[in-house]
């Protein structure tokens, strides 16, 4: 028997920020994201011996180990390790795993990868299950303890949840996962009228991981603080403007929300994105905004009315192409199979 696994990406609307428990944990956060068609996929296959093997489906390399107690973190499949790490498997496993999601891309494919890869193993407990806010906070877990890699929540439980989610993150550490009322007529307009673009690979001193903490050292100043909760803000105004159907003023708090976050760390932006935006708007944008903790990866733009294609081409024309997607409603899915 196999057990087959995939966990959607998502993209951010507002809030990007206030989900980092230095501040959530004190303050509160909350974040407007959605899932997309864009996936983490992975296998498993459990077997009669104890050794491990790891296989990387789209260069179809692997890595074979006599046991579970051997894994080492040396930057080779190191997520997959240290979710059967955190999660104590002690079976042996073959596990195949691929991303239709760049690294570093600010969409939280590593979120995603964690979570179909805590998903498969909770699917094969016979007790003790997680529920769905459990595999979600271990997935998290798993990427904070065992890697050290630091940043937000949110991908996590988006992830796991999937769909427009409204997420709040409480002072008392406990996450609430809110379903957004959000007509099919809006979700379509939103699937027009946006586009997801590539700005570029982030610069190694511009890596989500670098943003961050400097995010978190900023987030000791009082004006840091007054900032994130006009962030809270925004993202609450953006949620109810999409519950009715005002994308309008949807984009002029998208827009907002983007300008405010810059002012937490500079390098959120840089010189190509702030270029990208502004031809997009010169062509028919009326908002942008950077995905993740920025520095490169994706901006997400908001078109006007029947202009996405003027937009499109303007941007093509420099090279810089939108990337198709749909959004979809389902988050994790687990499913059998057989060889």
């Amino acid at each position: 028997m196999r057990i087959t696994g995939r966990a959607p990406i998502r993209i951010e609307f507002g809030g990007g920020g206030t989900d980092l428990p230095s501040f959530s944990d004190r303050y509160g956060g909350c974040v407007l994201n959605a899932t997309i068609n864009k996936y983490a996929y992975a296998s498993l296959k459990p077997t009669h011996s104890s050794e491990v093997k790891l296989i990387q489906t789209e260069t179809n390399e692997s890595l074979l180990f006599k046991d579970a107690k051997d894994l080492t973190f040396n930057g080779d499949q190191d997520l997959i390790k240290a979710v059967i790490k955190r999660m104590k498997i002690n079976y042996g496993s073959e596990i195949a795993f691929r991303s239709e999601a760049p690294p570093d891309s600010g969409l939280g494919n590593g979120a995603s990868a964690s979570v179909v890869m805590a998903g498969l193993f909770n699917y094969l407990r016979y007790e003790n299950k997680l529920n769905e806010y459990e595999i979600a906070e271990t997935a998290y877990e798993t990427m904070k303890y065992e890697l050290d890699i630091q940043g937000g929540k949110q991908a996590f439980y988006s992830s796991v949840f999937g769909g427009f989610n409204f997420i709040e993150f409480l002072e008392n550490g406990f996450t609430r996962v809110n379903k957004v009322k959000i007509k099919k007529q809006t979700i379509a307009d939103l699937e027009k009228h946006l586009l997801l673009v590539y700005v570029g690979k982030k610069e190694k001193q511009e890596s989500s991981q670098n943003i961050i903490k400097e995010q978190e050292i900023a987030y000791s100043r009082p004006e840091s603080i007054s900032t994130l909760e006009k962030l809270k803000e925004l993202a609450q105004e953006m949620k109810e403007r999409l519950e009715h159907n005002d994308l309008t003023a949807f984009a002029q708090k998208m827009n907002l929300a983007f300008e405010t976050k810059k002012k937490l760390n500079p390098r959120i932006t840089n010189q190509h994105i702030e270029d990208t935006s502004d031809l997009a708007k010169k062509n028919g944008a009326i908002a942008a905004r950077i995905q993740g903790s920025g520095g490169g990866g994706h901006l997400l733009i908001l078109c006007d009315w029947n202009k996405e294609h003027m937009v499109a081409k303007a941007l093509m024309e420099k090279g810089i192409n939108s990337i198709p997607f749909s959004f979809v409603d389902n988050g994790l899915e687990i499913w059998e199979g057989n060889d």
